[in-house]
């Protein structure tokens, strides 16, 4: 029995080490491919490879967490001695990677990897909203050179301009032709989409894993131990999800609960940053951390889910 339990995390790495490879190499392949298609910028290797780390592992956190659940419930003997074990070693080795993450590629290392210099690309298309934007020269200061201008409508209308002005105004970008028509774009980087964009399920998930990423960096800037507070808390999550999991009769309908349940927790991550969770967190006392309240509040998300999983055991064992 000793054994059996103690065999838990391990399982649990080497089903992290497979998520976490498997997931890395098709990031980067997929990244790789998609830099290569006419009208995308071409970046180096190293922000597709240091993405393609930081989203592996965020992927591979919970993800794991949800694969060695289905070891650990055939063995109602010690499962509960299990999930101890597993949420205890599973939040050092989460904790540990991302500080090593952090340590040895900063996000904002990524970001000025991509750099102004790659705002716009000479022979490239670029988007804004609706305006395409195909410069044939790109000046010293970062800013179109003499660039065709497509304009949407019923009848396109295709100008050619002899340059722009660039504008910083916040965290956006705006760009004035020389005859005088603006455009803008909220976004920093890139602050204009290519040409060829990837599905909007891609967009999504690489926004929810930033999101992901930046609720953690915030806890990290709390303290340690806060920081340790929001990855148990995390993995106590992914573990209780376990009876969501297991909840129907047929696997595919179980897989496809499990894939709600993953989009569920990356989500969660979103609202945490959101303005109403941030206009919420000014009522409470300041002497509150912010991690403190976003780990409460994970707790409670999850305290439905632990209940749960008592009155279901209970149930099993009485069938029993």
């Amino acid at each position: 029995m000793v054994k059996k339990i103690i065999l838990t995390p391990f399982v649990h790495l080497l089903w992290f080490l497979v998520v976490f490879i498997v997931v890395f190499f098709f990031i980067v392949t997929y990244g790789t491919v998609v830099s290569s298609l006419p009208g995308t910028p071409n970046p180096s290797l190293f922000p597709i490879a240091a993405d393609a780390l930081w989203d592996a592992f965020l992927i591979a956190m919970p993800l794991s967490l949800f694969l060695v659940i289905f070891f650990i419930r055939r063995r109602r003997s010690f499962r509960f001695l299990s999930g101890i074990i597993t949420l205890v070693t599973a939040t050092l080795l989460y904790a540990a990677c991302f500080i090593a993450l952090q340590t040895l590629i900063a996000p904002s290392q990524i970001r000025n990897d991509r750099g102004p210099r790659q705002l716009f690309v000479e022979g490239m298309f670029h988007r804004f909203g609706d305006v395409s934007l195909y410069p044939f020269t790109v000046k010293d200061d970062g800013s179109p050179g003499e660039s065709l201008l497509i304009r949407p409508g019923e009848n396109p209308c295709f100008s050619l301009q002899s340059g722009f002005s660039l504008q910083r105004s916040g965290a956006g970008v705006s760009l004035v032709a020389s005859d005088g028509y603006r455009l803008s774009s909220p976004m920093v980087n890139p602050v204009v989409e290519p040409y060829i964009e990837p599905p909007a399920i891609v967009l999504r998930l690489s926004y929810d894993l930033e999101t992901s990423r930046d609720v953690l960096l915030r806890a990290r800037e709390d303290g340690l131990m806060f920081f340790l507070l929001m990855i148990g808390v995390q993995c106590w999550f992914c573990i209780q999800s376990w009876v969501i999991v297991r909840a129907g009769r047929w696997p595919l309908m179980n897989a496809v609960l499990g894939i709600g349940l993953f989009w569920l927790f990356l989500r969660a991550h979103w609202f945490f940053v959101s303005d109403l969770w941030l206009r919420f967190l000014d009522w409470l006392p300041s002497s509150l951390p912010y991690t403190a309240i976003t780990a409460g509040a994970f707790f409670f998300l999850a305290l439905p889910l632990f209940f749960w999983n008592i009155f279901s055991s209970g149930e099993a064992a009485g069938h029993e």
